[in-house]
């Protein structure tokens, strides 16, 4: 494959496997990991997405690795649906395909605007949120050792639909989303005592998420509109789950 032709769909192909290889280790992995914080979508991707012919329900955000860094690769699960097998396919993945690296903590203003925590509600508080990514940011390394792996992480899945929440409040001028990583609890084990994670082989099971935050440069993040509707990917669901390993070709292509 030519590397003018596609040079994105390249770029992408080549970090994704890396981070395939990357995965099998977790000391490789806490080494990435540790050298960012978050990774952001501009309102400038956010619109290339609103403005594809067919409107996508999800952004498919592929782990990669590219010039020592990590990275996420996002695809429209539209475009990602469609097999990598001839010139037009890799043509659309080469045009729809947008990235973001991962950033270190230097916001220009990095406070919670808990002012507004009264003007909507959401399906996850603040709260909530805040203690997935401090859940996170104390045991990532743990997790990170333990779940090394051919089922580690490759995609996550993301509702197209939180991203039009969260830009779409235009009385608070969102200039980004940003993405924090985060721990969460697996639904069969929320009500076990969280004290014993990450201690034994019967500690409760978390999985790997995002926490998806608005951003706006004069206000801060507006911490009344956190959203986790994120699935990881692998496992991927069987029958009837909604998202079957066919979904994601451009892992098939890159791996």
């Amino acid at each position: 494959m030519s590397t003018t032709t596609y040079p994105h769909l390249v770029d992408a192909s080549t970090a994704i496997d890396k981070w395939n290889d990357v995965r099998l280790s977790g000391p490789a992995m806490i080494q990435y990991f540790k050298e960012g914080a978050y990774f952001e979508v501009k309102r400038s991707q956010y619109q290339n997405w609103k403005n594809l012919p067919t409107q996508p329900e999800y952004i498919h955000a592929y782990l990669g690795i590219a010039n020592q860094k990590l990275m996420l690769y996002f695809i429209d699960n539209v475009t990602d649906a469609i097999p990598i097998t001839s010139s037009s396919a890799k043509g659309q993945f080469n045009g729809n395909l947008q990235h973001s690296a991962y950033a270190p903590s230097m916001l220009a203003n990095p406070r919670f605007a808990s002012e507004l925590d009264n003007l909507g509600s959401t399906q996850l508080t603040p709260l909530e949120a805040l203690e997935r990514s401090t859940r996170w940011s104390l045991h990532s390394h743990a997790w990170l050792t333990q779940n090394a792996g051919s089922n580690m992480t490759q995609v996550l899945v993301i509702p197209f639909g939180d991203f039009e929440t969260l830009f779409g409040a235009q009385h608070l001028a969102i200039d980004s989303v940003l993405m924090l990583l985060a721990l969460k609890m697996d639904e069969l084990d929320v009500l076990l005592d969280e004290t014993a994670l990450l201690t034994s082989s019967d500690a409760i099971t978390y999985s790997l998420e995002f926490i998806l935050w608005g951003y706006n440069k004069n206000n801060g993040i507006i911490s009344w509109l956190p959203k986790d509707i994120v699935r990881p990917v692998p496992p991927f669901g069987g029958s009837g789950s909604g998202i079957q390993q066919s979904d994601f070709q451009l892992l098939a292509y890159a791996t």
